[in-house]
């Protein structure tokens, strides 16, 4: 018996259910390559179901045309670089794939033009200098409080040499805010501000820069879901002697979002990770060398790479990746940190 439908051969299949199914991973094989990749992609959605209870509520066929999206563009359902994020629709949930900000970084990087972006946050007693489009000086005094944040930057290094960059002042960037915020429900402006503002900056960037065809519809995609689920895999669900499967409509405007539990801030939902599998390869570095969570949270927060409040997977990307580049000095500063404070040796 098909495993589309439960034996009782009256209802629709669950989600956890339709992931698992041969028709499903077949098709994964044929987009990644191999079966080893699509297993661990099934494996990947699996665990994003588990971590957030509303996906098992969105249509089956949602689902896996968020899944497929993902692989199609080459975004990794990993919690940092997309998410699938439910979507309450009228009286039924849809699943949508949300590119992070960290996987759109990696889709412009392919286009082989950038060379590296950089995202940053300016404060009232930072020294920042922007002349005629280009920043030309930007120092922090990290012994001493930067102050509020008034602006924010992204940064493109070109491949032929030279920069692209903008800069996004507070009143700009609040004015945003006040355009994406939908519904009465907290939303991810409120809850992490600084990582929204960045992506915001760097999304403005993209307009100007020579990005790939993947990056265009991994951009389109955070207002525009779109079906793509493969005709042989969504045959299975429209099979006449089994319950029809809802199909997600569109609408004029976006639904409003359920806040997934647990789930990685992303436009829809927040930016900032937060899930245990995210945490940065310079934090699971220090933690596998002897260091606690908190002293490597203390040593963060003491150096700006993150907000007082926020843990140490809220640490950007490019940070974490300077960190792992000089991993001595890293570990160096740790140990150090540790001595001032009596800590244990």
């Amino acid at each position: 018996m098909s495993n589309i439908a439960k034996a009782d051969n009256k209802e629709p299949l669950s989600v956890k259910a339709a992931v698992e199914a041969p028709e499903f991973k077949r098709e994964l094989a044929r987009i990644v390559g191999d079966a080893v990749g699509a297993d661990r992609v099934a494996r990947m959605v699996v665990t994003s179901i588990a971590r957030t209870p509303g996906l098992a509520e969105c249509t089956p066929k949602s689902v896996l045309s968020a899944v497929y999206q993902a692989v199609q563009l080459g975004l990794t359902l990993d919690g940092r670089h997309a998410h699938l994020v439910p979507f309450r629709d009228g009286d039924k949930k849809i699943c949508t794939l949300v590119p992070d900000y960290k996987g759109l970084i990696q889709l412009a990087l392919k286009s082989k033009l950038v060379t590296a972006i950089t995202l940053e946050t300016v404060c009232e007693n930072d020294d920042f200098q922007w002349d005629r489009g280009v920043i030309t000086r930007h120092t922090v005094d990290w012994r001493s409080p930067r102050g509020e944040a008034y602006a924010w930057y992204a940064i493109a290094k070109m491949a032929g040499g030279g920069e692209a960059c903008v800069v996004l002042p507070r009143s700009e960037v609040e004015a945003i805010r006040a355009r994406s915020k939908k519904g009465s429900k907290q939303s991810p402006w409120d809850t992490d501000f600084n990582e929204m503002a960045k992506k915001t900056a760097f999304k403005r960037l993209a307009k100007v820069l020579p990005l790939t065809p993947e990056f265009a519809e991994a951009e389109r995609l955070e207002d525009e879901p779109t079906d793509v689920t493969p005709k042989t895999a969504a045959a299975a669900f429209e099979r006449p002697q089994r319950s029809a499967l809802p199909e997600p409509q569109p609408e004029a405007e976006r639904p409003e979002v359920e806040q997934p539990a647990g789930e990685p801030p992303t436009e829809a939902v927040a930016v900032t990770v937060v899930e245990d599998d995210a945490v940065p390869d310079s934090v699971v570095l220090a933690t596998s060398k002897g260091f606690t969570m908190q002293e490597v949270t203390d040593y963060l927060r003491e150096q700006g790479f993150i907000g007082k409040n926020q843990p140490p997977s809220a640490l950007s990307a490019e940070h974490d990746a300077s960190l792992m580049k000089s991993q001595v000095g890293f570990l160096g500063a740790l140990g150090k940190a540790r001595a001032l404070k009596g800590g244990a040796k």
